[in-house]
């Protein structure tokens, strides 16, 4: 499955995408008995943009990743959501593949590729545009591909 550079999440690699839906949905929670399910990476990201229940049910209910992602630019954004992104997406990225044995091996498997989330949208900051950018995704990505290779080898 690896090769040098994968610089696209679509395809056979469509899996590595925040938007790719598993058979069983992600389950998070962050305190006793207070778990959620959610369809995508994406649906829990946005979720956690807000703090208004009815903004973060709309959210998690939504049909496509896509629409998940747009109602969580639409929502009341948390004061904080600058200092804590980072911190939710390593939440959703270590759920979907610790709750994903095939998805983790997967993972394993495209060592020793770099990861990069090259997109037409523009997101530099996760990903990068014809090249540039920080690449933020793909990088945490690289992380938990190394720990799952020393766990699944």
């Amino acid at each position: 499955m690896s090769r040098d550079r994968i610089t696209s999440f679509a395809g056979e690699y469509a899996f590595l995408s925040n938007f790719y839906q598993d058979e069983v949905p992600l389950r998070i929670g962050f305190g006793y008995m207070d778990y959620e399910n959610y369809p995508t990476v994406e649906h829990f990201y946005q979720e956690q943009k807000t703090r208004d229940i009815e903004w973060r049910a709309r959210i998690r209910a939504a049909e496509t990743p896509g629409e998940a992602k747009r109602l969580g630019r639409a929502a009341p954004q948390r004061k904080n959501w600058a200092e804590i992104k980072n911190g939710v997406m390593w939440t959703g990225l270590n759920t979907k593949f610790d709750q994903s044995y095939p998805l983790a091996i997967k993972l394993r498997d495209t060592h020793p590729a770099h990861l990069e989330e090259g997109n037409s949208w523009g997101d530099r900051y996760f990903g990068t545009v014809n090249g540039i950018g920080e690449n933020v995704l793909g990088k945490m990505l690289m992380i938990i591909r190394a720990e799952k290779k020393a766990v699944y080898r």
